[in-house]
């Protein structure tokens, strides 16, 4: 019997380590062993609760069992637990990867695909610039037929000053451009950079019918080279890869065209037609032609499809709006409409029953400055929000003959709300919005208990439960 049950012991020991046979588990206590000490780690901070971190986990995992022969740690940290460095991270989202090289810290900005995690990691593992060993590469490599990305090369008579610059830039670029360098003497000759003469040229494929070349003219140092390809990256307007997107906006404006990826001749078209647009629009927003990432917008390919998206929102065009320039002169001056992500709209909940709010319908239900109203941001997967819906619904209930107070809910994976003071980074978040003050609501910062939500209307109500004592 004891041989039994220390099997299952054994067992049970067995597997909780498989679920972690690869993935390292990291802790504010052991931060600086696991992560700072190494020379190449991958962080994921996540929440226990999170859904798309559960959906990353295995993903995250198998990564983690291929990568280890390659001497690249994977680390994972519960945020919600572990304070000092996830806050140090700035991890404000679920899940956060970050790559650390000896405690210095970078995002990952690859897909989150098991696949994607590998090259990723791998290209941070190598070298930052490879070394182009023959002359005939230089030409293969940089043709249109070949490039895929963008490219930078350097010339090097000697390994001095110059050339230790153009390394630093590369490693800046680790995993999003490729960089080589040249120091053979033989191909330097060949191509007239010899003795201790130093050039930098970059090549693009996008955007334009023939590869664009262009040569580094600014002082040899690191952030000079850095601010020449960051300039010279990508086109006024061109066809910009999805994988590069991220590179390219840095969180700016952009207006995307859409076509189909087969279509070159309709993304010539509609390059020629923005560019005007970009001359005179270019400084308020980045400008990109796109073959996906359209699923979201109503339209032909056929014909093209034209959104804005800034700050959050999406602005489609449509011809009613005029021309291309004037649609975003509208935007421009911020009479353009932004698109509304929403369910179907639910009509009006009767009393005792809590309100479901979709995106149409956010301004008349909770911005109503006649009415105090609760409103609690959800996402379907999220655990705790499964444990309050009983209690939620308790709540109205019992606040059913209170007029003046609304108790509702919104998906807010499913919905969007364009208001800055409605944000939602985590699940579920609750604010209370009082009647004639809808620019100030209060996040919701008590217990999640029905006594404690009613003396917590009770404090904030805009005018006095009916019998309040009663509650």
């Amino acid at each position: 019997m004891k041989f039994f049950f220390g099997a299952l012991a054994l067992l049970a020991v067995g597997l909780s380590r498989g679920e972690d046979e690869y993935v390292k588990v990291g802790t504010d206590a052991n931060w600086g062993e696991l992560v700072e000490k190494e020379d190449l780690v991958l962080v994921e901070f996540y929440a226990p609760w999170c859904g798309h971190c559960k959906q990353l986990a295995p993903k995250f995992e198998e990564a983690a069992k291929i990568l280890a022969d390659d001497g690249i740690v994977l680390v994972k940290v519960d945020a919600t637990e572990e304070k000092k460095y996830s806050g140090l991270a700035g991890v404000s989202g679920y899940p956060t990867l970050k790559i650390y090289r000896q405690g210095s810290m970078s995002d990952f900005e690859g897909a989150r695909e098991t696949d994607e995690i590998v090259e990723q990691m791998r290209k941070q593992k190598g070298p930052s610039s490879f070394e182009v060993t023959e002359h005939k590469d230089l030409k293969e490599k940089f043709s249109k037929k070949s490039l895929e990305k963008v490219a930078v090369v350097g010339y090097f008579g000697t390994k001095g000053n110059e050339y230790k610059e153009f390394m630093g830039a590369a490693h800046n670029f680790r995993g999003k451009f490729d960089f080589y360098h040249v120091t053979d003497s033989a191909i330097l000759e060949k191509v007239g950079y010899y003795g201790s003469k130093s050039a930098v040229f970059i090549y693009r494929p996008w955007g334009t019918a023939k590869t664009f070349k262009k040569s580094f003219t600014g002082s040899f140092n690191r952030k000079s080279i850095i601010d020449f390809v960051t300039d010279n990256a990508f086109p006024l307007v061109g066809l910009i890869d999805a994988s590069s997107m991220a590179d390219f906006t840095k969180g700016k404006p952009v207006l995307r065209a859409f076509t189909a990826a087969d279509d070159k001749k309709l993304q010539e078209k509609l390059i020629k037609e923005l560019e005007p647009v970009q001359k005179k629009f270019g400084k308020k927003l980045l400008f990109a032609i796109n073959d996906e990432g359209h699923d979201e917008y109503e339209g032909d390919l056929k014909e093209g499809i034209i959104a804005i998206e800034a700050l959050g929102k999406k602005y489609l065009y449509d011809k009613e709006q005029g021309s291309v320039s004037e649609w975003v002169g509208k935007w421009a001056k911020k009479k353009a409409p932004a698109m509304v992500k929403s369910e179907k709209p639910v009509p009006r909940a009767e009393p005792g029953e809590v309100q479901v709010v979709v995106g149409k319908t956010f301004d008349e239900i909770v911005l109503d400055n006649t009415k105090d109203v609760l409103i609690e941001f959800y996402a379907p997967w999220c655990g705790h929000c499964k444990q309050l819906e009983p209690k939620y619904a308790e709540l109205a209930e019992k606040l059913k003959g209170e007029k003046n107070v609304v108790i509702a809910k919104i998906d807010a994976t499913a919905n969007d709300v364009h208001h800055k003071k409605y944000s939602a980074s985590g699940f579920p978040t609750i604010y209370f919005a009082p009647a004639n003050n809808k620019e100030s609501p209060l996040t919701y910062d008590s217990g999640r208990d029905v006594d404690s939500f009613v003396e917590y209307i009770k404090k904030h109500a805009s005018v006095e439960l009916t019998a309040p004592d009663e509650l």
